[in-house]
């Protein structure tokens, strides 16, 4: 009805849409092109740095709420009728702020300072280029050409970051070429590289990866600090060529991608990506061993002795809770029926008994690709003993199983730091529990570095009338020379009555869960996430 009154007064009292001298010029190419860059660098932006920060520098819940607030905010200053913060003063900051950000490439700690300065750069980056939006705005004719460009630029940047990226890097590699973007997006005397701009930015990158390889190869590796060193120098010169958009872009990529060579290089063997996120096998001498990480979250890997044999590590060594009840419902007989949701680096495999019959779920098909096939890993039983490995998202590949179909049911999807919660739900544990025999047992593994999962389980166990016992096994509980690579672990054990618990040989660190405060129980159709964040 609203609308409808609109189009009335419009109607009774019609307005010319001549154009005057100030909207008779039709907006060209170039224009049209440069709405659409300036308006697509944010959104990729947005993503971009949203994905480095959660990733390698503070992988905390809702920190993606921060960007997009600043992300929000730029709109409302650069469009205001009068400004806040001056175009003119955010153009002349913006390298200022660029190159402190390209000056510490290779740190990430301490989060307290670098977590800033990102997100710093990330809000005057975006404020420059709504600004320039609004500086080379039309006059009102071409207002819906404008904002039409706007719209679509929005979508092409949020587009290739979300979808290209994935599929073209084996890292966030995105974050620092938008940067260099940003760079050749600064208004500037000329927006054409010369030719020792482009020599520059070439003896940059030949600088950082050659000379990080070349110490490499012949055994001694670049130290840390003299790349910080170099990197400083080259910032020093690539600054004076902030009047020349396009080659201070160059030189700003090479620092970025020689840099972060020389500081990641040291100890990965693999790095790769998909749409589930960043994973890297590495490996340590001191004890040898190789892990899998998925951004900084450590999710197991293997202990490789001297005389050849090789063991699990992280929270699957034998002294770890898990380990204790898979030992302990062995002992009750043979052909036991596990269920793992969770591959990882398929190190829980190690445990099994070739009469067993175990089923893994897994999401990502990478992860079945390093655990099974890559060769970074030895843990995964191969040829006729190999375990069957079920893809897809658990919740839907677990309703498929029919009831009373595993003795054991470890769940082992909630160690990352970006939980599903679908999985954590009053409805997906009544799931778990339709898929156990009568006495059989429910494994969940809540660690987590910022989430209190705890809580969340108790509220459901209570109120399904379930017993469980929890098992914290913490730093000091590690004997570092039995179990040099152990780490601590949090789990909860379900069963459907306290006797199916008593009838297990556990150890003192198995103490029954204790009644939660009160609360809502997390639902397919609720669940509060701050209230379960560590805020210490």
């Amino acid at each position: 009805m609203a609308i409808a009154g609109c189009g009335s007064l419009v109607w009774r009292r019609p307005v010319s849409l001549t154009p005057t001298s100030e909207t008779a010029t039709r907006p060209n190419w170039p224009q049209r092109l440069s709405w659409i860059a300036y308006a697509a660098l944010p959104s990729s932006l947005l993503l971009a740095v949203t994905t480095h920060i959660s990733t390698d520098i503070a992988p905390a819940p809702l920190l993606w709420v921060v960007p997009l607030t600043l992300y929000l905010l730029t709109f409302v200053i650069a469009f205001a009728r009068r400004p806040p913060i001056p175009h003119g003063f955010v153009v002349r900051i913006m390298p200022l702020a660029l190159m402190s950000l390209v000056a510490t490439v290779a740190f990430r700690e301490p989060v307290g300072v670098f977590l800033p300065l990102h997100l710093v750069v990330f809000f005057v980056i975006t404020l420059m280029c709504h600004g320039e939006l609004v500086r080379r705005r039309p006059g009102v004719a071409s207002l819906t050409e404008f904002y039409l460009c706007m719209s679509l630029g929005g979508v092409l940047g949020g587009a290739c970051i979300a979808l290209g990226a994935p599929l073209l890097f084996d890292s966030v590699f995105e974050y620092p070429l938008s940067l260099a973007l940003a760079a050749a997006l600064l208004p500037g005397a000329s927006i054409r590289a010369k030719r020792g701009d482009i020599i520059l930015a070439l003896l940059i990158l030949a600088v950082l990866v050659g000379g990080q390889a070349g110490a490499t190869g012949l055994g001694y590796p670049l130290s840390s600090f003299i790349v910080y060193c170099i990197c400083a120098a080259f910032v020093l010169v690539v600054f004076a060529l902030k009047n020349r958009p396009l080659g201070f872009a160059l030189c700003i990529g090479a620092i970025f991608v020689g840099g972060s060579y020389a500081s990641t290089s040291h100890g990965t063997l693999w790095q790769g990506r998909s749409f589930f996120g960043v994973y890297r096998v590495s490996e340590s001498a001191d004890p040898p061993t190789r892990s899998l990480f998925h951004g900084t979250t450590n999710h197991g890997g293997q202990l490789m002795a001297d005389n050849g044999d090789i063991s699990p590590t992280t929270y699957h060594t034998a002294s770890s809770p898990i380990v204790e009840v898979l030992l302990a419902t062995q002992a009750h007989g043979v052909g036991q029926r596990v269920g793992v949701v969770g591959l990882g680096a398929g190190a829980l495999a190690y445990w099994r008994r070739p009469e067993d019959d175990w089923r893994y779920y897994e999401i990502d098909p990478l992860i079945i690709w390093l655990a099974v096939e890559s060769g970074w890993f030895e843990l995964m039983p191969r040829g006729p003993e190999s375990i069957p490995i079920v893809l897809g998202d658990a919740r839907l590949t677990l309703a498929e199983e029919p009831d009373s179909r595993f003795d054991l049911l470890i769940m082992e999807a909630y160690s990352s730091d970006a939980i599903p919660m679908h999985l954590l739900t009053r409805e997906a544990v009544a799931l778990y529990m339709d898929k156990l025999a009568e006495d059989g047992l429910l494994a969940m593994h809540i660690s987590n570095r910022f989430l209190d999962l705890e809580l969340v389980v108790a509220r459901i166990v209570e109120q399904a009338g379930y017993a469980a016992r929890v098992a914290f096994r913490e730093e000091d509980d590690i004997d570092e020379e039995t179990d040099p690579t152990g780490s601590p672990s949090h789990w909860v054990l379900i069963a459907r009555s306290q006797a199916t618990l008593d009838g297990l040989t556990l150890s003192e660190v198995w103490q029954p869960l204790e009644a939660p405060s009160e609360g809502r129980v997390w639902s397919d159709d609720f669940s509060n996430l701050l209230e379960v964040i560590r805020w210490k």
